[in-house]
Formats: structure tokens, C-alpha cells, sequence
């Protein structure tokens, strides 16, 4: 009998012991678990606010301040009323076609192709140009420009790649403008007193490719 009732409480025990074991590695699971949760919440956070704090610092980066704007002597952006971008065919009109604005920012244009992207020495005619504007492209207008600012614009110009259509941007010597430096897109202009790589990345950025004519550029 004695043998018999040791027999039962044995096996009484490696019950209660498999239990406890059965317990312990459930709540060890559990645990893990957790861990795993807490883990993967972390890693979503981090890629959320690195990703948020990323995106704000870009959305920042092509934003200028009323102070620089103030230093390099620039008006804020002007916007236009959109004249429609009619082709004109055959030889140049006796007449210069009338725009809303000086420099043009869209209008009437030759229909034939537009002026090349890059850097110009000397003017090229609104009629010509402005198919750029309707394509998405920006123009920076220069007129007596400090040799180093010139130097260093033109550099900025030359950083943009010539992909699909082209670069998208041209540098143009314009005597009829009334300040140093006036960039133009379709519809949009800014003038300045200086340049500032900052105000005119800012500007490119902004406003190539919104042009009614949608091309790829490497602006």
C-alpha cells in the first residue's frame, strides 16, 4: 500500500511539475512576444518620425526666408494672368506679339521648337522662349550681373542634368531688363537684386515642369 500511495504522489508530482512547467513556458512566450511587439512598434515610430523629421527638413530645404529675400534684394513671387499659348507660324510679325508682362511668362509663341537649354551670351526673342515657358521651362534673365555672381550663377545652370527634353533651364544676357536678375516660368516671375543660389534653386525647383505642355526635364 505504501508503495502504491508513494507511486501516486510521485506521479502527482510530475503532474504539478509539468504543469508549472507548461505555465512557466507559456509566460515565457508571452514575454517574448511582447518583446517582439515593443521591438517592431519601436522600429515604426523611428521609420515614421525619422521619415516625418526627413520630410519636413526637404520641404524646408527649397524655402527661403523673408530675411534672404531681403539680402539678395528679391521681390516675392509674381503671378500671372495665363495668356494661351497660340503658335504663330511663318516670318516674325511686323510688330512684337503683346504680352501681360516684361519678360513675357506665356502667351502667343513660335510653334516650330524652342530655344536651346543653357547658357545664351546674347538675348533670344520672347516669341522663341516663351514655347520654353509652356514646356515647364524657367528662365533666368541676367543684366549686369558682378562677374563673380555671374560665374557662379552660370555654374548653377550647368549642375542641371539634360534629361528627356533637356536641362529645362536657360541663362539668357537680357539689356532690356530693369533689374540684375529677373527668372521667369510659365506664368510666374521673381526679380532680384543680387543672386542667391538658394532664391534661384528655390524658384527652378518651384515652378519647373508646371508648364501647360507637360515634358520630362532635369530641373
Amino acid at each position: 500500500m505504501a508503495d502504491l500511495a508513494d507511486k501516486k504522489a510521485s506521479k502527482a508530482q510530475r503532474r504539478e511539475a509539468a504543469r508549472k512547467a507548461r505555465l512557466e513556458e507559456q509566460k515565457r512566450r508571452q514575454r517574448a512576444k511582447k518583446k517582439r511587439q515593443a521591438i517592431v512598434i519601436g522600429i515604426i515610430l523611428v521609420v515614421l518620425v525619422g521619415g516625418g523629421v526627413f520630410g519636413f527638413m526637404r520641404s524646408q530645404a527649397g524655402k527661403v526666408s523673408p530675411d534672404e529675400l531681403q539680402a539678395a534684394g528679391c521681390d516675392e513671387v509674381e503671378e500671372f494672368e495665363e495668356q494661351r499659348g497660340v503658335h504663330i507660324d511663318g516670318q516674325p510679325p511686323p510688330e512684337r506679339v503683346p504680352y501681360n508682362s516684361d519678360p513675357p511668362t506665356s502667351g502667343q509663341h513660335r510653334g516650330g521648337g524652342t530655344a536651346p537649354w543653357g547658357i545664351h551670351d546674347e538675348p533670344i526673342e520672347p516669341e522663341l522662349y516663351v514655347h520654353n515657358l509652356e514646356h515647364g521651362g524657367i528662365m533666368i534673365h541676367h543684366n549686369d550681373l558682378p562677374d563673380d555672381e555671374l560665374e557662379d550663377l552660370e555654374d548653377l545652370v550647368d549642375s542641371y542634368p539634360a534629361i528627356g527634353q533637356g536641362s529645362g533651364v536657360i541663362l539668357m544676357a537680357n539689356p532690356d531688363i530693369e533689374s540684375p536678375l529677373v527668372m521667369t516660368a510659365w506664368a510666374r516671375m521673381q526679380t532680384c537684386e543680387k543672386y542667391n543660389e538658394k532664391v534661384v534653386r528655390a524658384f527652378i525647383k518651384e515652378y519647373c515642369e508646371h508648364g501647360p505642355e507637360k515634358f520630362p526635364l532635369g530641373c
